[in-house]
């Protein structure tokens, strides 16, 4: 032990000696433990007259420390070793012949473990030059502080949920490290405030049953039975997750809340789920399937009550989003989609054409695009018909445009449905192409009856190509049809840049007459939310001829989310607008 530690202990060390006749044998006890922070009795019992000197020696004596000083004979003295050794102290004495030391040892955790020995040196009062020794007594300081108690627990209830912040109050919380449970699950938040005050937050519990309390410390352990009741909770959700299924159901469902344990029931749109694991703070379940879309109400009840939540599910569309195995889509430049080699069908994790990209689709099938995460167009997603080195090309999924043959008279009609032709030859009307005709174009269309297509874009068709009339001089072109799109995806679709399925014009006219494609078909679904910002076309295009000028029909749209569904042919354009 270092000598600072052990002057530091002597501090607390008296010694009182007693005058008297008995010249009895000298002999020194004491009576308790010795443990830092106790106090324990020193007797000493010895000639009457003998001053004596008290010393603590990490070996077996005698030894004595510091080494003694001069001894006044007859005068009993009490002596310190500390800071400031061979400071005499003059107590008061009896005439019994023995003396009785209370001793303290102090808190200092450098000390717990160590052994040592007291003992006591003395002079006999009729011979000063002689020194004799009293037994000496050894100890080892074996437990820090006294064994921890519990008084009490404040609060001693609260649901089973956990969380609340309890006081456990008592005594020999400290020094040393100290831990609590709380039916045998540690409290969070744990914090020792003092050696008589412990706080933290309770664990999780089971309701309508109580948890023993149990503190430990370096010097034992303390237990409170029944410490703390956790009380019945009303059951309640504070999430789903998923937040949608399809109307079909069948996934997962897990809800977080309290008091969804055993004796719980779920009920779901009118449906009572059966768990396929149950505890206090969650809820596992299939969703069960739905007739139609939109929200649903959720009922939670047990013996200790019952809480409802409006609208707390939805139901959405059943939709194919694909198995995401052509990856991630996201060009950095322009590129080319050919629907002929994959039929069409294109399966991503996620689409997304950045601001000043754009993605051209041709092919004879419409353009199938399914992603299992976002979709955001920033760019343009360009099927529509038409292009200046080939006005009959059609978008992918539309239709071409005629082509006529020089130098020969006649009339060929457009390609498609509602492809243009030429009414009355010798009128030479426009052959502008038909699709959706409600309400009749502002300007004459000599293909009036050629209507197609449905409101649901179920089968999904382009627009149909401009028909020719010629007579001599160079080839002239119908104006392609606009390409058809299926955009289906899980997640949000952002559309903050073009999607473009309008008709293409007819080409140039030496010499006959020409007419424009009509607009394509776009279809726009997802289970969640389509956030539509920028320009979303299906517009017919203007066609020129010699005689007379038409425009040929718009093409449809539609999109559907959760919510339902839009779809008109009233206007060449999707409104922007969250759907």
């Amino acid at each position: 032990m270092r000598q600072s530690n052990l002057k530091s202990w002597m501090l607390s060390v008296g010694l009182v000696f007693f005058l008297g006749a008995n010249a009895a044998a000298q002999s020194l006890t004491w009576t308790g433990t010795p443990a830092l922070g106790r106090t324990v009795m020193i007797t000493i019992q010895g000639p009457p007259g003998a001053p004596y000197l008290l010393g603590v020696s990490n070996s077996p004596g005698p030894t004595i420390l510091p080494p003694l000083p001069p001894i006044q004979l007859g005068l009993p003295f009490f002596y310190v070793v500390g800071p400031t050794p061979n400071s005499p102290f003059q107590p008061a004495f009896d005439l019994s012949g023995e003396a009785q030391v209370p001793l303290t040892i102090p808190v200092n955790l450098a000390l717990f473990g160590q052994t040592f020995w007291l003992q006591a040196a003395y002079a006999d009062s009729t011979n000063p030059l002689l020194v004799g020794f009293t037994n000496g007594i050894s100890f080892t300081l074996s437990s820090p502080i006294d064994a921890p108690t519990i008084t009490s627990v404040s609060p001693a209830f609260g649901g089973a949920s956990g969380g609340d912040m309890i006081t456990i109050t008592g005594a020999n919380f400290l020094p040393g490290p100290v831990s609590a449970t709380l039916g045998g699950q540690a409290l969070t938040d744990f914090v020792a405030v003092s050696s008589t005050t412990l706080e933290g937050r309770v664990p999780t519990g089971v309701p309508n049953t109580t948890a023993s309390l149990l503190v430990t410390t370096p010097s034992g352990a303390a237990s409170l039975g029944a410490a703390y009741a956790y009380t019945p909770e009303v059951p309640t959700v504070s999430s789903i997750t998923p937040d949608h299924v399809q109307i079909y159901g069948g996934a997962i469902l897990t809800l977080q809340g309290e008091g969804l344990g055993p004796g719980t029931t779920v009920v779901l749109a009118g449906f009572t789920l059966s768990p396929l694991s149950q505890t206090a703070s969650e809820f596992v379940a299939f969703a069960p399937p739905f007739g139609s879309i939109g929200f649903v109400d959720l009922w939670v009840s047990s013996p200790q009550g019952s809480s409802f939540r409006s609208q707390a599910f939805r139901y959405t569309i059943p939709l194919d989003v694909g198995d995401g195995s052509d990856g991630v889509f996201a060009p950095t430049s322009n590129v080319t989609l050919q629907t002929g080699p994959n039929l069409g069908q294109f399966q991503f994790e996620s689409f997304h054409i950045p601001a000043g990209v754009t993605v051209r689709a041709l092919g004879v099938y419409p353009l199938s695009i399914r992603c299992r995460g976002e979709v955001r167009i920033e760019g343009t997603l360009d099927i529509s018909g038409g292009d200046p080195a080939q006005p009959s090309i059609a978008g992918a999924g539309g239709f071409p445009g005629a082509v006529g043959v020089p130098n020969i008279s006649n009339a060929f009609p457009g390609f498609g449905p509602g492809g243009g032709f030429l009414g009355v030859p010798t009128s030479f009307c426009s052959p502008c192409a038909g699709h959706a005709m409600e309400p009749t174009p502002p300007v004459i269309n000599c293909n009036l009856t050629a209507i197609y297509g449905s409101t649901n874009l179920t089968p999904l068709i382009g627009g149909s190509g401009g028909g020719v009339a010629t007579s001599s001089g160079s080839v002239i072109s119908g104006g392609g049809g606009g390409g058809a799109l299926d955009l289906a995806a899980r997640s949000y679709i952002f559309v903050s840049g073009i999607i473009d399925a309008s008709g293409g014009p007819n080409g140039s006219l030496p010499s006959g007459s020409s007419g424009a494609g009509s607009g394509g078909a776009i279809r726009i679904r997802t289970q969640d939310t389509a956030v539509l910002t920028g320009l979303l076309s299906v517009a017919g295009a203007a066609g020129v001829s010699s005689s007379t000028q038409c425009s040929s029909s718009r093409g449809r749209w539609l999109v559907q989310t959760w919510t339902g569904q839009t779809s008109t042919t009233l206007t060449p354009t999707i409104p922007p607008g969250v759907y």
